[in-house]
């Protein structure tokens, strides 16, 4: 990938998919996959069978594991596993790994419940 005639993104993978709504990039390197950002850094290591986006939060299956990764690359360690943006809003969509969704306010704590 190359930017302001400047290579960002080395010739080390097959395919790299843009995601514009968390502005990363899928990487495919041999029959691997992780998440890279628009610099080139690796976010979440290329190593994943499969990796997809759940709104802010990024889904990476290997062989025995399933992990899911905010979108800076930590590890998520609360039980979202997709959160998007209500665009004007400030609210978040959540699903959690039962499947059920829930509403967060801008500092990702519960609301809007009645």
């Amino acid at each position: 990938m190359i930017k302001n005639k400047e290579i960002e993104v080395d010739f080390l993978y097959q395919s790299i998919t843009y995601n514009k709504d968390t502005n990363l990039l899928i990487a495919q390197r041999n029959q691997n996959y992780g998440v890279i950002d628009l610099e080139g850094n690796v976010i979440v290591p290329i190593q994943y069978k499969s990796v997809r986006f759940n709104g802010t939060y990024i889904y990476a299956k290997g062989e025995l594991e399933e992990v899911y990764y905010k979108s800076n690359g930590e590890k998520a360690e609360d039980t979202y596993t997709g959160m998007k943006e209500i665009e004007g809003e400030d609210i978040y969509i959540t699903t959690n790994q039962d499947k059920k969704y829930g509403l967060l306010d801008k500092e990702r704590k519960s609301c809007c419940r009645k």
